[in-house]
């Protein structure tokens, strides 16, 4: 089985890089997918991310990229789809807004010298962990601004982010079996979040990561690389 890792706007596949180095530990096969610096279209991005996939494999999926990692498990059977702290059905209030503003100004509001400034204000991305410091301007840099830098990045993202607007409800999964690694201090996607989409899919696990917020996997990368170790020797 092959892990694939997942996050979507405003990250880059920089997120995943201490969890990489944890599941690398622990001689687990993995990748980073970044199907964002090819399109922004929700349909094309599917395809890119079903062609990466075998039937034995498992998904990851953080934060804005939970509706894709959704959408591709609608049309194509793998072995787990993980999901941590993001979108299932209602976006946050800031992505809310965000994704209804036209796309020239989306675009604007993601080029590097607006949006980092605003990632390591105090109403920003510190405000996404439970200790601040640890979102300081390196780590912000590195998660956010490489993706960030390139002008095409900018525009798939913003189309992306223009297409969660209109809420795509997950209908099915033909993953066979569901984990929820979750973070239980996130007041982006409270835990409340967690019960209908429990309730809608089979086979489905719920982990807690105790005082997790938003950016768990950033702030605290073992914690969740260590959970998938512990799923992936447990899947039949």
């Amino acid at each position: 089985m092959k892990i694939h890792l997942l996050a979507g706007p405003p990250f880059g596949p920089q997120f995943w890089q201490q969890v990489s180095k944890r599941l690398f530990h622990h001689g687990l096969d993995h990748a980073v997918l970044n199907p964002f610096l090819k399109s922004g279209s929700f349909p094309h991005l599917i395809d890119l991310i079903s062609q990466e996939l075998r039937s034995t494999d498992m998904l990851v999926a953080h934060g804005t990229a939970v509706p894709l990692a959704l959408a591709v498990c609608e049309q194509k059977q793998i072995r787990c789809l993980t999901l941590t702290n993001g979108l299932i059905y209602t976006p946050d209030p800031f992505l809310k807004q965000l994704s209804g503003l036209p796309n020239f100004l989306r675009r604007k509001l993601l080029h590097p010298a607006i949006a980092i400034p605003y990632f390591r204000s105090s109403i920003g991305m510190r405000r996404l962990v439970v200790n601040p410091y640890v979102m300081n301007h390196d780590t912000i840099v590195m998660v956010c601004k490489t993706a960030l830098k390139n002008r095409q990045n900018r525009i798939n993202f913003s189309e992306y982010i223009g297409f969660l607007k209109q809420n795509p409800q997950p209908k099915k999964s033909l993953a066979k079996q569901h984990v929820f690694i979750w973070g239980d201090q996130d007041f982006l996607y409270p835990n409340q979040v967690l019960d209908e989409a429990i309730t809608a899919f089979k086979n489905t696990l719920r982990i807690d990561i105790p005082g997790g917020r938003h950016l768990h996997p950033i702030e605290r990368p073992w914690a969740l690389a260590d959970e998938i170790y512990k799923i992936n020797n447990k899947l039949p």
